[in-house]
């Protein structure tokens, strides 16, 4: 003998089963309140990733530090012309992304970028909504040319 459900009801079904599954612990509105145990553990910040094709040398700051979980963070990011890290690469504009390789997927949000001086960037909008490991998609654009630097980031 079969039940028949109406698919409305195998809908609402679905639907709660992964609401269940995408639900996400709520963390108390103060940092203070959080059990130490579940604060992200402190990640180096890179210290330089040299562009695909060599022409530019980038390195990023992230505020806060380090980079938080399903919390806004921004990047202030300045790219160079040399390894030394001395000659700021004048006329250039930069492009920023993320993304979670394991997962094949990237942030839900875009960043915005302002220019603040010659080869100096402020990134916000950024976030991490998944623990693991993301990658920091920095691209350097001058004319036609645009070279990708990377950056491995663990966020607990």
């Amino acid at each position: 003998m079969s039940i028949h459900i109406p698919s409305s009801r195998w809908l609402i079904l679905f639907i709660c089963v992964v609401l269940v599954g995408c639900h996400t612990t709520s963390q108390p509105e103060h940092p203070a309140e959080i059990p130490a145990a579940t604060k992200p553990a402190p990640v180096a910040q890179p210290a330089v990733s040299e562009t695909s094709d060599g022409n530019y040398f980038v390195n990023y700051i992230s505020q806060p530090s380090p980079i938080p979980l399903n919390e806004m963070f921004a990047l202030e990011v300045n790219v160079f012309r040399d390894a030394k890290l001395q000659q700021p690469a004048a006329g250039t504009t930069i492009e920023v992304d993320a993304g979670m390789p394991a997962h094949h997927h990237g942030m839900n949000l875009s960043a915005r970028i302002e220019p603040v001086s010659d080869g100096r960037f402020r990134v916000s909008g950024m976030l991490f909504h998944m623990p693991g490991q993301w990658e920091i998609y920095i691209d350097v654009i001058q004319g036609a040319k645009k070279e990708r630097a990377r950056f491995a980031v663990e966020v607990r």
